[in-house]
């Protein structure tokens, strides 16, 4: 029978029985294995950046290129003479091992994806193909297997899906719609610099039928800081049904950060509480960059400052929350991140608060959601229609009572 059809009995791991005595020439070097001694051919295998393992008939490793040292572990002296089970994981059954087997002693090629081991023990993901070569009498003398290690791949895959999901779930918890509140036009956006935003911006309904217009940022952008303003912004809901105070909601924020010092994060956070009742507000500010509120004519009423340090730092931290300030018919009033606020033009102006109150002067006629599109807009401009470095989130409550 010819040898190129014949099929050995299989050991447990898949391989011919015969592999156990066919470490017959110890052959490290490429240019001994077979007739072809090619210094360009040996060059290319040499220098190809997937792992390469030529292989006599029986499964013995006659040859590996530095690529497959460098993704393994093992050396060509600790590899050549063995068989390919050294890389095997466990992850496998027998009969993917049957199949490789059945057929590459056909004389046709394998392609499957493994997990292999490491020399260390640590896994890897590749892309294997092995391919017979033949003789001048058609005869199987050598597997040639080619190995991509694709572990970055999916380890890159699977965090992109994780960002995916993570930028699904960030968007629910942003408000599905702005708030409807009789004599008062309210409108938020929030525009992330990367695919997560680490901003955030809600409407909590509070006790005695008041709102709660809230703004924040987490230090840094990214998954990290988006995952924790999650986290603030659900134990904020949770204890604005309990709590009419917005500086003991501030408080209490602050106590469950310090509890988790380790991961090294803090907040900047404001809390507007307005009572449509009274046509006022108060508001708690947590280090957070300033808000305005503008009157018909375009003058600054009030500067909304920071009452206190950011969530997360001290845990005796206080945060005062304002008097009741006024909200009269025309009355603007907007609450922004950072992001907006440090943004450079190409010759290192800052947007500032000049460049806020330019844009709301020029636009205070327009519905709130024109003018959220327009502050986000004239900052883009400003920095010479760069991706902007952070990230950006803006709201605007608007009087419309007469």
């Amino acid at each position: 029978m010819d040898q190129a059809r014949s099929r050995p009995s299989l050991s447990p791991d898949g391989r011919p029985e015969e592999t156990a005595n066919a470490a017959t020439a110890r052959l490290g070097r490429f240019d001994e294995v077979g007739p072809d001694r090619s210094p360009v051919l040996h060059a290319v295998v040499e220098n190809l950046a997937d792992s390469v393992i030529i292989t006599d008939r029986s499964g013995t490793i006659q040859y590996v290129n530095p690529a497959f040292e460098e993704t393994t572990g093992y050396t060509s002296e600790e590899a050549v003479g063995r068989t390919p089970r050294i890389l095997k994981s466990g992850e496998h059954d027998r009969a993917l091992y049957e199949k490789m087997w059945s057929t590459i002693l056909v004389g046709e090629p394998f392609k499957g994806s493994l997990v292999n081991r490491k020399k260390n023990g640590d896994l890897y993901h590749a892309e294997q193909t092995i391919t017979p070569i033949k003789d001048a009498r058609g005869s199987i003398t050598h597997f040639v297997s080619i190995v991509k290690d694709l572990t970055e791949r999916k380890r890159t895959e699977a965090q992109d899906a994780e960002i995916r999901f993570a930028r699904i779930v960030q968007k629910r918890l942003y408000p599905g719609s702005d708030p409807t509140i009789e004599g008062f036009d309210i409108a938020g956006g929030a525009f992330p610099a990367g695919v997560l935003c680490g901003d955030c911006f809600d409407y909590v309904p509070m006790l005695e039928d008041q709102l709660g217009i809230v703004i924040g940022d987490v230090c840094g952008h990214g998954f990290g800081p988006a995952v924790r303003m999650a986290e603030v912004r659900a134990y904020l809901r949770a204890y604005a049904r309990m709590h009419a105070d917005a500086d003991e909601i501030l408080g209490l924020l602050n106590k469950d950060l310090m509890t988790r010092v380790e991961e090294r994060l803090f907040v900047t956070m404001m809390l507007v509480r307005i009572d449509p009742g009274t046509r006022s507000f108060v508001y708690a500010n947590a280090g957070h960059p300033s808000g305005y509120l503008i009157d018909a004519a375009g003058v600054v009423k009030a500067e909304l400052e920071s009452t206190g340090t950011p969530l997360g730092l001290f845990a005796d931290s206080v945060f005062p929350s304002s008097p009741a300030i006024p909200i009269t018919p025309g009355d603007l009033l907007v609450l922004v991140t950072d992001g907006i606020m440090d943004c450079e033009a190409p010759d290192g102006k800052v947007f500032g608060t000049t460049g806020l109150l330019d844009v709301l002067g020029a636009h205070r006629g327009e519905p709130a959601r024109r003018i959220v599109a327009a502050l986000y807009d004239a900052a883009v401009r400003f920095a010479g229609n760069r991706p902007l470095p952070d990230d950006v989130t803006l709201i605007v409550c608007k009087a419309c009572f007469d």
